[in-house]
């Protein structure tokens, strides 16, 4: 995925959730790193699901869950999506913020 042909919305979500695995998940990291609007997007959209997480009430863990998801992060190749040192939230990117509004909203709060 080449910085022009930026990824859906759909895609970045799914991105932000962790549901993408293999090599689209490589790509769209790729993109992320390499394109300043996904990146303020990509952040965008894990403020908002940072906020919806707080905001559920308290549910009680089942025994050995903790120890269930250790085992599997240990064991899995799992990709972690690079992150630059230079990000910011400056600027206003060209791409449609049609889900969000402008990216000065959620980043004012």
């Amino acid at each position: 995925m080449k910085a022009e042909q930026h990824p859906s919305d759909i895609d970045l979500l799914e991105f932000v959730a962790g549901k993408n695995t293999g090599r689209e998940r490589a790509a769209i990291a790729e993109h992320v790193n390499e394109c300043a609007d996904c990146r303020i997007l990509v952040r965008i959209m894990e403020q908002v699901a940072g906020i919806l997480l707080e905001r559920l009430p308290p549910t009680a863990m089942a025994n050995g869950s903790i120890a269930d998801v250790l085992a599997r992060t240990e064991a899995s190749d799992a990709f972690q999506r690079p992150r630059p040192s230079n990000f910011t939230m400056s600027g206003t990117p060209s791409r449609s913020w049609r889900l969000f509004g402008t990216p000065g909203a959620l980043a004012a709060r």
